[in-house]
């Protein structure tokens, strides 16, 4: 089972807009890229600067994005 739980490209397609939106209040991001298959649910943010992407992990903005997906997620 994917990430989704079905081959939904709009599903897909609203969840990296919500992790692009939420992240990008750390700084610009770059791409994201959602591995859609992973049973586990893998993200990838590229940001613009380095720190914006301390500032990601510092603040642990992947708390707003878990609230916003219904997924549970951690920054690694």
């Amino acid at each position: 089972m994917s990430l989704i739980g079905q081959e939904d490209p709009a599903a897909i397609l609203d969840i990296k807009e919500d992790i692009r939106e939420e992240c990008s209040k750390m700084g610009p991001v770059t791409n994201v890229v959602l591995f859609d298959k992973e049973v586990d649910g893998v993200a990838s943010v590229r940001y613009g600067n380095a720190e914006a992407a301390k500032a990601c992990v510092n603040v642990r903005c992947v708390a707003h994005i878990r609230s916003v997906t219904n997924r549970n997620m951690a920054i690694h």
